[in-house]
């Protein structure tokens, strides 16, 4: 209901980033903090205009790096504006970024969660970009279907302009060590999939490695899916606003079981709840696992990390499916995660000139390179030609040829909520936590939950 909702809002007009760490500064200024394209402005008389922008991106970092060179260029190609950043890495700024929000308090321009949107709505913090999709629709027509989905309103109210297409459940997957023991692929059927972990195990290797001291690797990177798979995306729409159903639903109860049973047949690595995420990853790097559950922004860290012959060998798939469920085989778990919004205190010029900026910056003017940068783009491409293969070989599998775009939990869910997915998540994959007991703890702190 949910999807078809959004689906008819964009129609005429037009889904971990989740991850990623921090620098400060901002590109072209001289010595006192002004570029020299800025004085002369300011000394002809026109009107210098400052805008804050707040964010978690990283200063000549692979993925999101290009931040600091479109700055620059819409400084030099705006001498009367000032882009001034405040960034932090990822976990300090999302702390930072709620905080300002509860109270109120955000840069001109500044980058949240979909987890937030709710808290951005009620506090009245940012403009509605619904007309300006409207008024121009071939920009619109640019981005991705359902990319607006996780900066959207219950009301259908668009907050935010999305920042990247990440997709948090990729199946990456070492077509040699595959073939060592029959496979040219995963299968994918559930069923069939365990049976090829089965024979993974016996051969040496582990099926699927994951780090997951943190807790959100797994919810983020497969659960989410598997809920998916098991309830369906309307269901998801329908727990998000509060419109029916419950983390108690049989449904719901079957992806958890899912989960458990990958668990218990030996699916994943036996530390898993103990080891960091990047350990998680190095065991793959390494040659030790067959298999990532992971996200997109997984392709940095491969190219960054590992050897060229894993590199090589690496192939992306959809995950195994369960065609019990009510989910869709070809459905991600994705959209743009993180989106940004102008803050809506700002009038005239400076309102003006916000917009102008993100519409360039969140476009498809910037797509190209954006790409170059191991980011993918919102928007929509037709030549991947820049693109490493291994980028390649995931847009032309998994980007051209999903069919739904399912909700990743720990994007659009609040903190409150998805602390208790944290917490209980270890205990329930460890047996200390039966699935109708742990989903009992969920839908308890979904009950003292606002959610419009």
């Amino acid at each position: 209901m949910r999807k078809r909702l959004i689906s008819a809002l964009l129609a005429g007009i037009m889904t971990v980033s989740l991850l990623g760490c921090g620098g400060s500064g901002s590109a072209g200024e001289s010595s006192d903090g002004s570029s020299s394209e800025q004085t002369s402005a300011a000394e002809d008389g026109e009107e210098i205009i400052e805008l804050t922008l707040s964010h978690n991106w990283v200063e000549g970092s692979s993925g999101n790096g290009y931040i600091w060179e479109f700055i620059k260029q819409y400084e030099e190609e705006n001498p009367n504006v000032k882009i001034s950043t405040q960034s932090l890495g990822h976990d300090d700024y999302e702390v930072k970024i709620a905080t300002g929000i509860a109270a109120g308090d955000v840069a001109d321009i500044f980058e949240f969660k979909g987890g937030m949107l709710v808290n951005v709505n009620r506090n009245n913090l940012a403009i509605p970009l619904n007309d300006i999709l409207e008024e121009d629709t071939e920009w619109a027509d640019a981005f991705r279907d359902g990319i607006f989905n996780d900066m959207t309103t219950a009301d259908g109210e668009i907050l935010g302009f999305p920042v990247e297409f990440a997709v948090t459940t990729v199946l990456y997957y070492n077509q040699e060590i595959l073939k060592e023991v029959g496979y040219d692929a995963p299968p994918e059927d559930w069923d069939e999939f365990l049976g090829m972990c089965d024979e993974l195990n016996a051969a040496g290797y582990t099926p699927v490695a994951f780090g997951n001291a943190a807790g959100w690797p797994v919810e983020s990177d497969m659960f989410s899916k598997y809920a998916n798979n098991m309830t369906g995306t309307d269901w998801f729409w329908d727990i998000k606003y509060g419109n029916g159903g419950g983390f108690t639903d049989p449904e719901f109860i079957n992806a958890l079981n899912m989960l458990k049973e990958a668990t218990d047949r030996g699916m994943f690595n036996e530390d898993i709840n103990t080891l960091e995420y990047s350990l998680g990853q190095q065991l793959y790097f390494d040659g030790k696992a067959a298999m990532l559950m992971d996200g997109s922004y997984a392709i940095r860290n491969i190219l960054d990390g590992a050897s060229q012959e894993i590199q090589d060998a690496t192939q992306v798939s959809f995950f195994p499916y369960d065609a019990d469920g009510k989910g869709e085989a070809k459905a991600v778990c994705g959209g743009c995660g993180w989106g940004v919004g102008i803050n809506s205190k700002l009038e005239g010029k400076k309102r003006e000139v916000a917009i102008d900026f993100c519409k360039r910056f969140f476009g498809p003017e910037t797509a190209a390179t954006k790409l170059e940068w191991g980011a993918f783009p919102a928007t929509k491409l037709d030549d991947y030609s820049n693109a490493d293969p291994l980028q390649q070989r995931y847009l032309e599998t998994i980007v051209d040829n999903y069919t739904d775009l399912a909700q990743c939990y720990s994007v659009h869910l609040p903190t409150n909520l998805i602390n208790v997915f944290y917490n209980g998540l270890q205990d329930f994959m460890s047996g200390n936590l039966s699935a109708e007991d742990y989903a009992k703890e969920i839908q308890a702190e979904y009950e003292r939950t606002e959610l419009k």
